[in-house]
């Protein structure tokens, strides 16, 4: 009877980090756009005397616009589980530009709270797609912006407006270089696991098939595998114990290794 002292192989790899699931991601882009939409148009209706009936008008279409496209998408990325590929997800990104770009347009330009929002619909694009996609949006979201202050509020061309267009190109290139080594990591992760597990079912089959009876244990002496040449010997169906202490087993069963495990945990 032999036994083995140690921990399990790339037990901690499935916990590496990683980037969030594009399901998931896009799920919550989908809830995000919904409120934002019906939030806005919420807030403008609640003080509609103050707001012009086109203002209304294109926020209640914005909103109703919203529901229906995140509706659409959720029924084709959540229940088709159809995979988002590069045009859906350009779409989506060509969407949300859009949305921003009129709530911004409607609540004041470059003087609008809502303007940030451009930097989060560059960063899960940035997520979503490779770099030079989301650099394409990010592009396109400047340029947009940028044209409807200069064709409907030429008054707040300044230096500010060209600082925020700086910040939404850094926020493209930060998210998109990060997203592309995580992924790349995350690549790199999966390789390895599959090739412990290739390496552990090789190793199990070689215990397997040993005729002497091997037990691996943790340092605590907790059960980490055992052979069916050791269950045979010691008489007891350790399967089942794997996880949990060996010692007094052990010690009723096999005196000697009970006493080579002990020995060995002292030391």
């Amino acid at each position: 009877m032999r036994w083995i002292g140690g921990k399990v192989i790339g037990a901690g790899l499935e916990r590496a980090p990683a980037l969030p699931n594009a399901h998931r991601l896009l799920q919550w882009v989908y809830v995000g756009r919904v409120l934002l939409a019906i939030v806005v148009f919420v807030a403008a209706a609640f003080y509609f005397r103050a707001q012009p009936p086109e203002v209304l008008l294109a926020l209640a279409t914005a909103a109703i616009a919203s529901v229906i496209v995140s509706a659409g998408s959720a029924w084709y990325t959540h229940v088709l589980r159809a995979p988002p590929r590069q045009t859906f997800l350009y779409s989506q990104s060509l969407f949300d530009v859009a949305l921003v770009t009129t709530i911004v347009h409607l609540t004041g330009g470059a003087d609008s709270d809502f303007s940030a929002l451009y930097i989060l619909v560059i960063a899960v694009s940035a997520v979503l797609m490779p770099v030079t996609s989301g650099l394409l949006v990010t592009l396109l979201a400047s340029l947009v912006y940028l044209a409807d202050i200069v064709w409907w509020h030429p008054i707040q061309v300044s230096v500010r407006v060209g600082l925020q267009i700086l910040v939404f190109l850094s926020v493209a290139v930060a998210t998109g270089w990060l997203a592309s080594r995580v992924s790349a990591v995350g690549a790199q992760r999966e390789v390895l696991q599959k090739e412990v597990t290739r390496l552990r079912l090789e190793a199990s089959d070689i215990l397997r098939n040993i005729r002497s009876g091997i037990v691996t244990v943790d340092g605590t002496g907790n059960l980490l595998y055992a052979n069916p040449a050791a269950e045979e010997l010691l008489g007891v169906a350790l399967g089942p114990l794997v996880g949990r202490p060996l010692v007094e087993v052990l010690q009723a069963r096999s005196p000697g290794l009970w006493a080579a495990i002990v020995a060995t945990q002292r030391h």
